[in-house]
Parts: structure tokens; sequence; C-alpha cells
């Protein structure tokens, strides 16, 4: 008894440092990205600070951070892969407006959000991007960085 007691205590503390180091791992690699995005962002003139992790997770990347890009907040969601951002883009709608979640055989949660402005997707190799407003000299540097918006307000 005494002895399953001890394997199980230290089977629970592997795993529990395999989790963080998990966490830390992917914590860094994120932060890599996001940083490399806002140093390009800089490049180009404009002024891009990370201002931590943001609350906008309504897609599934590994994590997402939000950046203040000459006063307006800019989402930047990191994924381990280009294919796995594509497969998230894919669950948008066009409009930007709603998520398909997924789920078993497709059949999932949609969320549907009331954007406080006109919301901009872009997408770049492992990265998504979403600008919330309608300020037209960021979102020429994005689509110049990016690419084309792939979802979102197009008027």
């Amino acid at each position: 008894m005494k002895r399953t007691y001890v394997a199980l205590v230290i089977i629970i503390a592997v795993a529990a440092i395999g989790i963080g180091v998990y966490l830390s791992i992917t914590n860094l690699f994120v932060d890599s990205q996001v940083s490399q995005f806002a140093n390009r962002l800089n490049s180009t003139g404009l002024s891009a600070t990370i201002m931590g992790s943001s609350p906008d997770d309504i897609l599934s990347p590994l994590g997402c951070r939000r950046l203040s890009v000459d006063g307006e907040w800019v989402s930047v969601f990191v994924y381990s892969d280009s294919f796995s951002a594509e497969a998230d883009a894919l669950r948008l709608s066009p409009d930007g407006g709603c998520y398909n979640g997924g789920g078993f055989l497709g059949f999932g949660t949609t969320t549907c959000v009331d954007w406080v402005d006109f919301a901009h997707f872009y997408m770049n190799q492992n990265l998504i991007v979403l600008y919330v407003g309608h300020n037209s000299t960021l979102q020429s540097y994005l689509q110049n960085i990016l690419g084309p918006q792939f979802a979102g307000y197009s008027g």
C-alpha cells in the first residue's frame, strides 16, 4: 500500500513537471513568434508594443498576444504550424462574426461576436492576426506584411 502511494506521488510529480515544461516551451514559442511580428511592424515605421496575453481567444491557437500598434489594438494568434492556422481560419465566417468550434463530426458550438468596430482577419504562415477598427493605414501595413484579409468587413 505504501509503495503504491509513493509510486503514485512520483507519477503525478513527473507529469506535473512535464506539463510545466511543455507550457514553458509553448509560451516561449508564442512570445518569439509575436516578437518577430512586432519587429516587422516596427521596421515599417509603426510603433508596435507587446501588451501581454489577449482575452480575444475566440480561435484555438497555441497562444494569443495583444499588441498596441500606434495606439490601435491588434491580436496575434499563434499556431504550431500553417496547417493548424489554416484549419482554424476555415472555421471563421466570411464576415469574421462567427466561429464554428467544430466538435464531433463538425457539430459543435458556434460563437458569434458583435465587434465594436469592423473586424479584419489576416493570416500568414502560422499566424492569424485580428484588427478591430477602421484605420486604413494600419490595414494597409497589415496587408503588406501578412497578405490580403481573409475574413471580416470588406466594405
